[in-house]
């Protein structure tokens, strides 16, 4: 790849975009939520007990329902998921990180469909709508 004035003001714009998300709201709350997530003593016992559950879970699994304490142990890591997702923070967590996927996705769908409407990008959210919205950015990097 040739490096010429086009590219360099194409880096630029990607170095704008990039400080744009960073500096987001969605950014910035997942990045809170984050940080408090992994000081969470409570979160992490509750992490590492799901795991616990899981891994057992997972090596009964093959015998499908006919293993000796299938249904125990299914309900066992489904109670565990459960606690573990209701915990207040991984709650706050995950809300987080959907809403900065939501904003990546609908970066690359904007991106996309510039370039051509045909062009299928896979957001990876079954929920995910298209359409573009100006704001996502903040408005920063238009026609920098």
């Amino acid at each position: 790849m040739i490096y010429n004035e086009k590219m360099l003001a194409l880096d630029e714009q990607i170095d704008c975009l990039l400080t744009a998300i960073e500096e987001s709201a969605s950014c910035l709350d997942y990045r809170l939520a984050q940080a408090s997530l992994q000081k969470d003593a409570q979160g992490s016992r509750l992490k590492q007990h799901f795991q616990q559950k899981k891994d057992a879970y997972e090596a009964v699994l093959a015998y499908g329902e006919y293993a000796p304490g299938f249904s125990k142990t299914r309900q066992e890591v489904l109670s565990a998921k459960r606690e573990l997702d209701l915990y207040p923070p991984v709650a706050q967590f995950r809300q987080a990180e959907t809403q900065l996927q939501s904003l990546l996705d609908e970066i690359g769908q904007t991106l996309a469909q510039h370039i051509d409407e045909k062009i299928k990008v896979d957001a990876g959210n079954p929920f995910f709508t298209e359409g573009s919205h100006q704001e996502s950015c903040g408005g920063k990097c238009h026609g920098s």
